[in-house]
C-alpha cells in the first residue's frame, strides 16, 4: 500500500476549513437570524466605539460610597505628613445611613485614599493622636473644639480646619 504524498494531507483540513467557511457564509445569507448577526456585531461596536468615555474617576464616583469626594478633598487640601482628626467612626456610619460602613470610618480605607496622610478617628488608640495637624469637620462634630460660635449652617457642616499648634487630640 503506498502512503500518500505529504501535501494531500494539507489538502485535507483545508478543504475542511473551507467548507466550514462556506458553510458560515451560506448561513448568513441565507437566513434571516445571519443577516441580522453581522448587522447587531457591527452596531454594537460602533455604539462603543463612539459612545462617551468615562473616565476612572467617574467609574470611581459611581462605585464607591459618598464619602469618597471627602476623601479626596483631605488628598487635595493637605500636605503630605498631616495627621488629619476625623469624627468617631460610629458617627460618620450613622450620618451615611447606617447600613454599611463607609469608606472614611473604615481606618485602613481612609488611610489607603489619603496616603502619605494619616487619619485618626476621635475616641481610637492612636500613636499619631498628639501631632494633629487638621480636624475634618462632620455634620457640626468638632466645630466647637476649633470655631464655637460658628453657626450651625451648611456653611460650617462639612469643612475642614487647621489644628491649634500644640494641642493634642481633644479627649
Amino acid at each position: 500500500m503506498r502512503d500518500a504524498p505529504a501535501g494531500a494531507r494539507l489538502l485535507s483540513p483545508r478543504l475542511a476549513s473551507l467548507l466550514l467557511v462556506a458553510l458560515l457564509i451560506l448561513f448568513c445569507a441565507g437566513t434571516r437570524w445571519g443577516r441580522t448577526y453581522p448587522r447587531f456585531a457591527g452596531r454594537s461596536w460602533h455604539a462603543l466605539d463612539s459612545g462617551l468615555r468615562v473616565s476612572a474617576e467617574a467609574r470611581r464616583r459611581g462605585v464607591l460610597d459618598q464619602t469618597y469626594p471627602f476623601l479626596l478633598y483631605l488628598r487635595e487640601m493637605t500636605p503630605p505628613g498631616a495627621v488629619i482628626l476625623l469624627p468617631p467612626r460610629e458617627f460618620i456610619i450613622a450620618g451615611t445611613g447606617g447600613g454599611f460602613i463607609p469608606l472614611l470610618a473604615s481606618p485602613s480605607s481612609a488611610y489607603s485614599f489619603i496616603y502619605p496622610r494619616i487619619p485618626v478617628h476621635f475616641g481610637d488608640r492612636s500613636p499619631h493622636g498628639e501631632r494633629i495637624d487638621y480636624i475634618l469637620v462632620w455634620d457640626h462634630w468638632g466645630l466647637e473644639w476649633v470655631d464655637p460660635e460658628a453657626p450651625r449652617d451648611e456653611v460650617h457642616r462639612y469643612r475642614l480646619y487647621r489644628w491649634p499648634q500644640g494641642e493634642g487630640a481633644p479627649r
